[in-house]
């Protein structure tokens, strides 16, 4: 299946942001629902598609703490979450500390965007560690982005061959 990355405008909330905030987050709410509910009734093999399907969502930029006009301007920090039953529950970051922003007025990020991607480049979809690494780091001489409980730790390789040869049901 072909990743789908829909979009939902909006989110550039530099002003009327109590009002079209919520309204954004009931949608986004909305669709994730009942995506995630048409996955059951969709047969993959003995299985139905909920249980293979995870969903990733991501902000391409935090908001600033500090109001100006009804609204924030954009800042660092964003957020992701995922949802699916290969996910496991919880907050895998710390709560940003509203006082002690960067000198522009941003809220620092407690969790790296690509330790969330490495994460599920490895444990989701089966990436070498090695290639992990080499795909997210580039070449950098830094250590590699550490990996997250979000998901387990995938199945062993002759387990994951079993997996991915089963016959169709």
């Amino acid at each position: 299946m072909v990743p789908r990355r829909p979009r939902i405008g909006g989110w550039d909330t530099h002003a009327n942001q109590a009002v079209d905030h919520p309204n954004l987050l009931r949608t986004l709410g909305g669709t994730l629902s009942a995506f995630y509910d048409d996955l059951e009734t969709i047969g993959v093999g003995d299985d139905n598609a909920q249980r293979r399907t995870m969903v990733l969502v991501w902000s391409e930029f935090g908001r600033r703490v500090q109001q100006n006009q009804n609204g924030t301007d954009h800042g660092a920090a964003g957020l992701s979450f995922c949802v699916g039953r290969g996910v496991t529950g919880g907050f895998y970051s710390d709560y940003p500390d509203l006082p002690a922003l960067d000198g522009n007025g941003n809220m620092k990020f407690t969790v790296d965007f690509r330790t969330v991607y490495a994460t599920l480049l490895e444990r989701w979809l089966g990436l070498e560690p090695a290639a992990t690494d080499a795909l997210l780091l580039q070449g950098a001489p830094i250590a590699p982005y550490p990996r997250l409980d979000l998901v387990p730790a995938p199945p062993a390789p002759a387990a994951l061959r079993r997996l991915l040869t089963r016959p169709a049901g």
